[in-house]
């Protein structure tokens, strides 16, 4: 094992010592950066293409350092870098964040957040992974999304819900963001012409084309976030739920006449995956939870949301001061 000049935010966060060491993958060979205390502690993070951690890259702010491997995310609004160094050093108020969001109710019983029930709303447990049912189309409600009934009635209905089935049956449902192979996923741009941007073209239909394909008459299309939100409740572990207020918080601008919505969701999904594969965001994720379990020991099940989700859920909830101070 190679020594990296760098500590461990996850150790360091809990107020432990422990260097980052250059480990090998034994299924695949592959190399990657872990903790020297693995395996008390899983934190690990990608090395560059060269398959090496560049010292000169190495983070150091507020007492932590994580070597990286140059920064994946410099074209972007945030570093890559300084987000996961905010969110490891607010691993308290995510965990209360957390359990407002998925488990907190109101005083007639109701959830706080209906959003926090997406994941788990099911009409039935015979759903196909690659059929837009139901329940998808209700859970859509539970995120506050606004849709139009016979756009519904189209994609429940008629010939579209073939076309989207074929399309999603090119996207493996066991697939997750964390996997080696998932950033040729997660490609939007026509150049590329993957299985995913067939996918979201064949739901990211206007009104219009609704009505001349399908023969049905809705008032409005399915826009970006609502094709993003379907996305996520079909692959929970590939695609994160993008809106206008995680778009907000990261600088990312809208989608709209000036800029197309299939590069704008494709920056969104570039960035997410480097936050997994590039600055070990994951570690970070895993540590929120473990603490919120033993915070909350009868709080809720969240177990059963993806590490994706839950990183989405603390984007939207986290409070605008944490991201404007990274600007």
């Amino acid at each position: 094992m190679e020594l990296i000049n760098a500590s461990c935010p996850i150790c360091h966060s809990r107020g432990i010592k422990s260097a980052l060491v250059i480990r090998t993958n034994t299924n695949n060979g592959e190399k990657f950066i872990g903790c020297s205390r693995f395996p008390t502690c899983k934190y690990t993070a990608g090395l560059d293409e060269w398959g090496r951690a560049r010292a000169d890259s190495t983070w150091r702010k507020s007492g932590i350092s994580v070597a990286i491997a140059g920064d994946a995310t410099k074209d972007f609004p945030i570093s890559g870098i300084d987000l996961v160094e905010m969110l490891a050093n607010e691993l308290d108020e995510i965990c209360r964040l957390l359990f407002e969001y998925f488990c907190e109710q109101k005083d007639n019983g109701n959830p706080r957040y209906t959003g926090g029930q997406f994941d788990r709303f099911w009409l039935n447990s015979c759903d196909d992974d690659n059929v837009i049912g139901p329940s998808d189309i209700l859970s859509l409600l539970l995120l506050s999304v606004e849709i139009d009934p016979n756009a519904s009635r189209a994609i429940l209905l008629s010939s579209w819900s073939e076309v989207v089935k074929q399309r999603l049956s090119t996207v493996p449902n066991d697939i997750s963001i964390t996997d080696a192979d998932s950033e040729k996923f997660l490609k939007l741009s026509r150049g590329f012409d993957s299985e995913t941007f067939e996918l979201w073209r064949s739901l990211h239909l206007p009104a219009s084309e609704i009505q001349s394909r399908y023969g049905y008459k809705p008032e409005r299309g399915f826009a970006d976030t609502t094709v993003s939100k379907l996305l996520a409740r079909k692959r929970p572990n590939l695609f994160p739920v993008v809106d206008k207020v995680v778009r907000r918080k990261l600088n990312f601008p809208l989608a709209g006449l000036d800029n197309d919505p299939f590069d704008s969701a494709d920056q969104v999904y570039r960035y997410f995956w480097a936050l997994f594969h590039n600055y070990g965001v994951n570690g970070v994720i895993s540590e929120a939870l473990k603490r919120f379990h033993e915070k909350y020991p009868e709080g809720c099940d969240i177990d059963s949301v993806s590490r994706l989700r839950v990183l989405d859920v603390i984007l939207w909830m986290a409070p605008e001061s944490w991201f404007t101070r990274l600007m």
